[in-house]
């Protein structure tokens, strides 16, 4: 019903009152199912939507997905639904697999790795069925994935975008450390479920599902790729969120602004990626004037939403120091990558340059590794560069392009080399 009369712009009032005339001639019980719905953006009801809900006489169901209380001007009690616990959550989905034909045997992962209810479950199973069986393909662990996919869509709107990008470990260039780093971030993803609930973290220190991490380095070295990985390992949407956007000048409005994407984030079952979060998670301030006031309110605010966040976070920083020192304890990892040593340099030439170049046996890439000290950003840029000489030029990709395109970028990043001598 609120959806119906949120989309009738001209008139609302009339809408919700026939609908309110119609079950009161059929003595039914109206259910306004994402009440949210009848609200406008701060939060408050029309007068009309007002004087029509307390016109209904008898009893009004009200369901809403939101955090927040919901008023709806008349005597009220409020319910809040627990959370399924993991055998819960692991029937729901043996039953909907059993009723309509999938494998009960992928009810535990799928009850470890989603965390929704009894009816979602049985709307995700139904939907996975039915677009099977129009393709002609069994409803398998792919179908079903693919259903929670379009169920949980991400509405961030503005405030991110969607990587669509998804790098492999084998595409990494990093130290061992690193890479074992981030695989035991992706394992305790993966295992949460075993760790929290079944040995019992979650009650006994009070941990929560959360999984967050801060990624520290100097431009370039891999930490966005890094994430990406993260991202594709566990089969997440990766959200890259527009601080710039995030951010606003007006008091409440940043709290506003990142309650929004945690709460869709956390229903999409979508991984955040903070790109230089230090200009939001930075440190706090002593309290000189009422600005430092509000801004300490939005890192303490930051510091409540990820506690209570239930899925996969990602900051990253050029200035590890510039982070709130309270935030990185509440951070599950924390991971600095460095920059490349020359043989990790010589590896990036080699993986960045495409093979259709034709150039990897003719090319020193010992020597250009040694020449120019670059992360791997700046050497993507150069490999780049390089390519639109070679097409400027109109002539194939040559071995004297990547040199020029290294110079240029070299230079670029404020480094001095007088001469392209090899």
């Amino acid at each position: 019903v609120p959806a119906l009369v949120a989309l009738e712009r001209r008139s609302r009032a009339s809408v919700l009152a026939n609908i309110v005339a119609a079950a009161r001639l059929r003595d039914a019980v109206i259910l306004l199912a994402e009440v949210d719905a009848l609200y406008d953006d701060r939060g408050e009801l029309a007068s009309d939507h007002r004087d029509a809900l307390a016109s209904i006489p008898g009893v009004v169901i009200a369901t809403t997905s939101g955090r927040g209380h919901v008023e709806l001007h008349r005597p009220q009690l409020s319910i809040t639904m627990p959370r399924m616990e993991l055998v819960d959550r692991d029937r729901a989905w043996t039953f909907a697999l059993q009723h309509h034909g999938g494998q009960p045997t992928d009810a535990a992962e799928l009850a470890g790795r989603y965390v929704i209810g009894p009816g979602a479950i049985a709307e995700v199973v139904g939907e996975a069925q039915r677009y099977a069986a129009a393709a002609g393909t069994p409803l398998d662990r792919d179908a079903l994935e693919a259903s929670v996919g379009r169920r949980l869509t991400v509405r961030l709107g503005t405030y991110g975008t969607v990587v669509h990008r998804k790098a492999l470990f084998s595409e990494l260039v990093l130290p061992d450390d690193v890479v074992d780093t981030l695989h035991d971030m992706v394992a305790m993803v993966r295992e949460r479920t075993k760790i929290l609930e079944q040995w019992g973290y979650q009650r006994h220190l009070g941990i929560s599902r959360g999984v967050s991490g801060l990624f520290s380095g100097e431009p370039g070295t891999g930490k966005t790729m890094a994430a990406s990985v993260v991202a594709s390992e566990l089969g997440l949407e990766l959200v890259r969120i527009d601080l710039s956007a995030v951010v606003s000048k007006y008091v409440g409005e940043t709290e506003k602004n990142l309650g929004k994407i945690f709460d869709e984030a956390q229903d999409a079952h979508a991984m955040l990626l903070f790109d230089e979060a230090d200009s939001l998670f930075g440190k706090r301030t002593e309290l000189k004037s009422a600005q430092d006031r509000f801004a300490n309110l939005e890192v303490n605010y930051i510091l409540q939403r990820m506690e209570t966040f239930d899925g996969v976070s990602v900051l990253t920083t050029n200035a590890e120091a510039a982070i709130d020192p309270a935030l990185q304890r509440r951070l599950n990892f924390r991971i600095r990558f460095p920059e490349p040593e020359p043989d990790e340099r010589e590896q990036l030439w080699r993986r960045l340059l495409p093979p259709q170049a034709g150039l990897h046996e003719a090319l020193d890439f010992a020597a250009l590794a040694d020449k120019f000290d670059m992360t791997g950003g700046y050497i993507k840029n150069a490999v780049v560069r390089a390519a639109v000489i070679a097409a400027r030029a109109g002539r194939a990709l040559t071995a004297d392009d990547l040199w020029a395109g290294a110079h240029h970028e070299y230079v670029e990043m404020g480094k001095v080399m007088p001469q392209l001598a090899r």
